[in-house]
């Protein structure tokens, strides 16, 4: 996420770690080896915040909290309790990017296997909590994100029930949203899948509070309906001027693919982890 001046948030919501159907014969030492190494890359990379999934949960607690530390990334379960257990886990974040105070939440979506000794509360309840806490008039945050891995439908089913959030950055149901789903005043992203693309949001912020952030595209496309459809003049250009000051924002997701330049330190990394995987039965 990019917001004035080009400051960078680089957020994730889970399902990160490990495929979701695993090919017949991969041992488990060799998938949990690359679960610790996508950690620490991740960290590498400037990664500030994830919310873990259930799945991503079977590395083990304690090895997902002592590696996201020395990768530098902050755990966010703001549903998630169970005492020492997730001593390591964060329930909500505050940080600041281009200028903008900014209020982060967790929330893990339940799925059939639950690691023990946790449990799951319910998303919305929480969620009403934290907003309310990020938006306490003593020290009120300007946007509040959801990181969440509960699937898209669940994601539709909290916007409409929590005023308050700006964007839901979501996971779990492995869906390739290119653009936005707009549910109130809150727009539901969710990039496809598990590192194959980077999901990246620009936003251009005029004025505070931020909301109803409107589509940059949208615009663009508004104003070529008025170069060609004369006969909606009048309300395409009372369309424009609604957009005029507006908080905007453009969405894209972007391939990894092998046509990206190759970082130095991240090929070092690559080929010693190759290296590591060759040797594990």
């Amino acid at each position: 996420m990019k917001a004035k001046g080009d400051s960078i948030l680089f957020l994730d919501a889970g399902d990160m770690l490990y495929p979701r159907k695993v090919t017949k014969g991969v041992s488990r030492k060799y998938l949990d080896s690359r679960a610790s190494f996508i950690i620490k890359a991740h960290g590498k990379l400037g990664l500030y915040a994830w919310t873990p999934s259930v799945l991503d949960m079977d590395l083990g607690l304690a090895k997902i909290q002592r590696l996201a530390k020395q990768a530098g990334i902050r755990l966010l379960a703001s549903n998630v309790v169970s005492g020492e257990k997730t001593a390591g886990m964060e329930r909500v974040l505050k940080t600041r990017a281009g200028g903008l105070s900014i209020g982060l939440v967790g929330l893990v979506g339940k799925r059939e296997k639950i690691p023990d000794g946790i449990t799951i509360q319910d998303p919305v309840k929480t969620t009403r909590d934290m907003v309310k806490k990020l938006k306490a008039p003593s020290d009120p945050v300007d946007m509040v994100i959801v990181l969440s891995n509960m699937g898209t439908k669940k994601d539709q089913q909290l916007a409409q029930k929590v005023e308050g959030i700006d964007f839901i950055i979501g996971a779990g149901d492995d869906r390739m949203i290119i653009i936005p789903r707009k549910i109130n005043n809150t727009l539901i992203f969710q990039p496809y899948k598990q590192g194959e693309y980077l999901g990246l949001i620009h936003l251009k912020i005029k004025h505070l509070p931020v909301d109803q952030l409107v589509n940059e595209l949208e615009i663009l496309r508004t104003k070529r309906k008025l170069q060609n459809q004369e006969g909606e003049k009048t309300a395409l250009e009372s369309r424009l001027e609604t957009y005029k000051g507006a908080n905007v924002f453009r969405a894209a997701l972007h391939p990894l693919s092998s046509d990206i330049k190759d970082d130095p330190v991240m090929t070092k990394m690559i080929e010693d982890q190759l290296s590591l995987e060759a040797a594990l039965p």
